[in-house]
């Protein structure tokens, strides 16, 4: 058997937040999720845009998550998507639901009419300069890099 712990019946001097401001909330609520979503809808890439910003709030998505998916990682028979997990996480599959469906539907046939579809990357989101929106060529990364650099 192992040891009972006995906890002191007075407190100790232990610490407790500050009694100042109160702390500011870190998220989103559903309601101003709402408003984000619909705004996202009216860009000029909108269709794009939402199935984003749905998707990354739907799965909790990094922003290199999103940019660095792939086609073959969503099946849309099986309302699934293999989610790639960057920093150690866990990999897994998650399950896609109705309305995500029907916006990531939307913008595979509005992607399938993008100039730039035939690219050789297979990024499942792409953006109007020829290519995914995050860039795995380490060169072009250091050139950009670079005349960010100079810029300033």
């Amino acid at each position: 058997m192992g040891h009972v712990l006995e906890f002191p019946a007075e407190p100790r001097n232990v610490k407790s937040a500050p009694q100042g401001k109160p702390k500011q909330r870190d998220y989103l609520t559903p309601e101003e999720m709402d408003q984000f979503l619909k705004a996202a809808k009216k860009g000029r890439h909108g269709v794009r845009d939402y199935a984003m910003m749905l998707m990354c709030y739907r799965h909790g998505l990094r922003a290199s998550e999103l940019t660095e998916m792939r086609l073959d990682q969503i099946d849309l028979k099986s309302a699934h998507f293999a989610c790639e997990r960057k920093k150690g996480s866990l990999n897994t599959q998650q399950a896609i639901e109705g309305d995500e469906s029907r916006a990531i539907r939307a913008w595979l046939r509005v992607r399938e009419e993008h100039p730039y579809r035939q690219t050789k990357w297979s990024f499942t989101f792409i953006f109007a300069h020829k290519g995914p929106l995050w860039y795995p060529d380490p060169e072009r990364s250091q050139r950009c890099q670079r005349r960010n650099t100079l810029s300033r």
